[in-house]
């Protein structure tokens, strides 16, 4: 079985400011023709401790002034980093972004099981992409592994990378501790 990761409809989850998610997505969508060329989907591999799921990552339709305003190579990695990461938490973890952290919270995002409420305390969520430069996706993980510890202690939480080098993408879902 394929796992779909679709970034069309994480704009349309109760969770997500639309506006936010549209330029997440886009910078994904942006990325992914830059790294393999114009099409729809693109095929990808999601490793989470000794699991291996194929999957497939349905872009978003781009703009033509998207692919200008999204020129910095490297913020455009991390912002679809984001965006490929959120649709990985809900589709492997089975979590949903409730919020964006603040800078001194020392991960990106905040998640909670799908079906739980504010009862539930969230988790933490650390996500990035690479898109050029010569970092391995499972260094990239480490160092966000490491920046969840640093920061949080035994909190637990979440660290995906998304590697738009790779053919297929490579996305890796670590949980700490």
């Amino acid at each position: 079985m394929t796992l779909v990761l679709d970034l069309r409809t994480l704009r349309d989850h109760p969770w997500v400011a639309r506006r936010v998610m549209d330029g997440l997505t886009a910078a994904a969508s942006v990325m992914l023709e830059r790294r393999h060329g114009r099409r729809l989907e693109d095929p990808a591999l999601v490793r989470r401790a000794d699991e291996r799921l194929d999957a497939m990552i349905v872009r978003t339709p781009i703009e033509p002034n998207e692919r200008e305003w999204l020129a910095d190579p490297k913020r455009t990695a991390e912002h679809g980093g984001e965006a490929v990461g959120i649709a990985a938490a809900h589709q492997v973890l089975g979590r949903v972004v409730v919020h964006r952290s603040t800078t001194d919270e020392g991960c990106d995002y905040w998640v909670r099981p799908v079906d739980a409420g504010d009862e539930v305390p969230p988790e933490r969520l650390e996500l990035s992409g690479i898109g050029d430069g010569s970092q391995s996706t499972a260094a990239r993980t480490r160092v966000k592994l490491k920046q969840l510890e640093e920061h949080g202690g035994h909190e637990r939480g979440f660290a995906i990378v998304t590697n738009f080098r790779k053919a297929p993408v490579e996305i890796f879902v670590e949980e700490y501790p």
